[in-house]
């Protein structure tokens, strides 16, 4: 499942709605919410040399499963997806935000979760 996922964009803010709220969507129980935990957060600092000439190279970023972990700027961790070509599907639990970005490159932009955790910040709930 490394690419390939065809969603609408309203389908990826959904999940990331489920995902934040420890795994129910409107009031159901869809997944657990410690499996959510255990997937979506990883250790960080990742092995430097393991990530060499990578875009995690020098970076504040773990990788488990699929999902990305960054330290946010609460002490905790937000996590994320990314498409290859510069999708993402971003969550701040502290916050209580769920960030979508779609696209077709990654764009002049140095790093996109660096982006969306100043976002989470400035309009997630405080």
């Amino acid at each position: 499942m490394e690419s390939g996922i065809k969603f609408k964009a309203i389908d990826f803010v959904k999940i990331g709605s489920m995902l934040l709220n420890g795994g129910t969507f409107n009031g159901q129980y869809i997944l657990n919410g410690k499996w959510i935990k255990l997937s979506t957060l990883s250790e960080i600092p990742l092995n430097s040399d393991e990530y060499k000439d990578s875009f995690l190279e020098n970076r504040n970023i773990g990788y488990k499963y699929m999902w990305y972990s960054t330290p946010n700027n609460n002490g905790g961790l937000d996590y994320f997806a990314m498409g290859k070509y510069g999708q993402y599907l971003y969550m701040s639990p502290e916050n209580n935000i769920v960030i979508l970005r779609t696209g077709k490159s990654m764009g002049k932009v140095d790093s996109w979760p660096d982006i969306f955790k100043e976002v989470s910040l400035k309009v997630g709930k405080e």
